[in-house]
């Protein structure tokens, strides 16, 4: 019976199996990759979780996010959603929703009311949000949630308008009281004002009129201050004609002179370095010097300026020269005179001596005396450089002088005629050294024009200049020798110019300069005064070299206004060729007229070098360099 109803069953299962429908299966895999194609066909879009075997719709992912938002009352840290399946990679450190960002400005607002201003970085510190954050929340809730406004200069302050409208008023209380100059700082510490409220009430305050006065960096200046200033100012300047910049400093003014310059801008007014005088103060001097300059007199300048003006200061004397040398005046110490007459008329009394002591040297010169000066004072023990001529003493000027303005001007100062013995001691020196060396030379019959040696001088340096091109023709060590002649032949000779000319000048005597041997050479260098004896000594040493270019070099320097002024003429390619044609034809008549066999053959030598490679060489010695050169 129990095999019978097994057996039934079996058959009952077996019906249901048959009668029922196929149940088709997919794989794990293959979901994956209709997933993955569907969603790159972008027919749907999910999000995976951080395991990948679950995924997410935006919606359901959205939805959850808010039951949590609104569980946790409307902010929730990321680190809080980690623990769900889905991935938060995409979000920030924590999720708000619009609620709590309204709760969050309705708190900010709470507090600006409270305490009438507020910073926004205070403000991130409390609710742990970004100030760049906190500050876009608190504009977009500015005149609706939050009853406030942010500073214009500074956005990081939040200020309510009746905090602003305290401050404002407060700053015009406390700057229409101040009537001395006040730093800021000390008013921000003792009235507790925001610095930069502080800053644009003032100015804003001053723009319309409700208060009078300026900021001056960190120092307020009122208005009445600046006006009682501009009026000491305006009532000195206009009693006395000048002000001093000393006085200023007392009236709070640091920048005197600036001060006065902005002040006065408008009006003629001289600043000196102590002071500033008016039109009417420099009219008065320019009245006073000008009738000096008639009367051909000196005038006392010091008691017409104003009391601040001393006389130490250089810069008096340059702004008086600047108006007197327009009428031909002359300056000394505080006077001022004519230059062509008064100084003129101190001048004259040593003319005829100044000629007496020149005729004297001259005769001293001839006889090979000593030049010892004998009107340079006793007490003067120092031995005089040859090419200095001094005509008297400091001291013994002063005496001449003292002499001749006691009879002109006996009221004069001390200090005055020792300023007179100062001022014409090196023009009478010049004019003395002039005279002198117009009666030396005038007598001395060895004596050349300038131009003659000049003229002389560019012949010889023509021709050292054609024979140094000449000479680089050969080998070296023929070069060597045909450089040393040059040297000592044509290049001395225009040494012996130069020396006989700086000799003349400085009036040092020379027995006979058509033939000075190298030892008188070096002993009228020696005598040159010593500015000019260093470069001569220089050019004189080239003369002993292997090389040519050193001394040209040198001469070249000898030749500017130190020294000779001499004008070398460029030796370009027509006057060289010029030079080398006028050689070439004098060597040919030589040759006609030669009947010494040897010197026929050197001069032979000398044109066909020159025909040969169309240079110039020096004579001497040439006919064994040309062996060597052709052989």
């Amino acid at each position: 019976m129990a095999d019978w109803e097994e057996i039934k069953r079996l058959a009952a299962d077996f019906q249901r199996a048959q009668l029922s429908s196929t149940a088709h299966k997919l794989s794990e895999r293959n979901c994956v990759e209709i997933v993955q194609k569907l969603i790159h066909l972008g027919l749907i879009e999910v999000i995976y979780t951080t395991d990948g075997k679950e995924y997410l719709t935006p919606q359901q992912l959205e939805r959850e996010i808010k039951d949590e938002l609104f569980v946790h009352g409307g902010r929730i840290n990321v680190v809080d959603l980690q623990q769900w399946s889905f991935s938060v990679k995409h979000f920030f450190f924590v999720w708000l929703n619009r609620n709590y960002l309204d709760q969050v400005a309705e708190d900010i607002n709470d507090f600006l009311q409270e305490s009438g201003q507020i910073s926004i970085a205070e403000l991130s510190k409390k609710f742990t949000f970004p100030t760049e954050f906190l500050l876009e929340i608190v504009e977009s809730h500015l005149g609706t949630v939050i009853h406030g406004q942010l500073d214009m200069l500074d956005r990081g302050v939040l200020f309510t308008e009746s905090f602003v409208a305290q401050q404002t008023a407060c700053i015009r209380g406390v700057f229409s009281a101040i009537t001395k100059p006040t730093t800021l700082s000390s008013l921000i510490a003792e009235y507790g004002f925001h610095e930069k409220l502080l800053y644009v009430g003032i100015n804003k305050l001053c723009r319309e009129g409700r208060i009078s006065g300026s900021i001056q960096g960190n120092l307020f200046v009122p208005g009445i201050y600046s006006k009682s200033q501009m009026a000491w100012v305006d009532e000195f300047f206009k009693q006395n004609e000048y002000i001093e910049y000393d006085a200023l400093p007392r009236l709070g003014i640091t920048e005197g002179s600036q001060y006065l310059k902005k002040r006065f801008q408008k009006y003629q007014v001289k600043f000196l370095p102590t002071c500033c005088v008016g039109e009417s103060l420099v009219n008065q001097v320019e009245i006073a010097v000008t009738e000096a300059i008639s009367s051909g007199e000196w005038v006392d300048i010091l008691p017409l300026l104003p009391s601040p003006c001393t006389w130490g200061c250089s810069t008096y004397y340059k702004i008086f020269q600047k108006l007197c040398p327009l009428i031909g005046s002359c300056i000394l110490r505080e006077y001022c005179g004519q230059r062509s007459v008064s100084l003129q008329n101190c001048k004259d009394p040593f003319q005829q001596l100044m000629q007496d002591k020149a005729k004297r040297l001259v005769r001293d010169k001839k006889k090979d005396r000593s030049t010892k000066d004998e009107g340079l004072d006793d007490e003067s023990k120092s031995k005089q450089n040859q090419s200095e001529l001094p005509f008297m003493s400091v001291e013994r000027g002063r005496f001449w002088i003292s002499e001749e303005l006691q009879k002109r001007c006996p009221s004069c100062s001390d200090d005055f005629i020792e300023e007179i013995a100062n001022y014409l001691y090196r023009p009478l020196t010049q004019s003395y050294q002039e005279v002198a060396r117009s009666v030396f030379l005038s007598t001395g019959k060895q004596r050349k024009s300038h131009s003659e040696v000049q003229s002389k001088v560019n012949v010889l340096w023509a021709n050292a200049k054609l024979f140094d091109k000449g000479i680089k023709l050969f080998t070296d060590d023929v070069q060597v020798q045909l450089s040393r002649h040059l040297l000592k032949t044509v290049c001395a000779d225009i040494v012996n110019l130069a020396v006989s000319l700086l000799a003349a000048e400085h009036m040092i005597t020379i027995k006979d300069d058509s033939a000075i041997t190298p030892e008188e050479r070096l002993k009228i260098i020696s005598k040159l005064p010593e500015k000019i004896r260093p470069g001569v000594v220089k050019l004189n040493m080239t003369l002993n070299g292997k090389e040519t270019d050193e001394f040209f070099t040198q001469f070249e320097l000898i030749c500017g206004p130190d020294y000779c002024e001499f004008m070398l003429k460029k030796l370009d390619k027509k006057r060289e060729r010029q030079l080398s044609l006028e050689r070439r034809c004098a060597l040919q008549e030589q040759l006609r007229q030669e009947i010494d066999p040897a010197m026929a053959l050197h001069l032979v030598s000398a044109v066909l070098f020159q025909h040969h490679t169309g240079c110039n060489v020096t004579r001497a010695r040439l006919l064994r360099a040309s062996n060597n050169k052709f052989s």
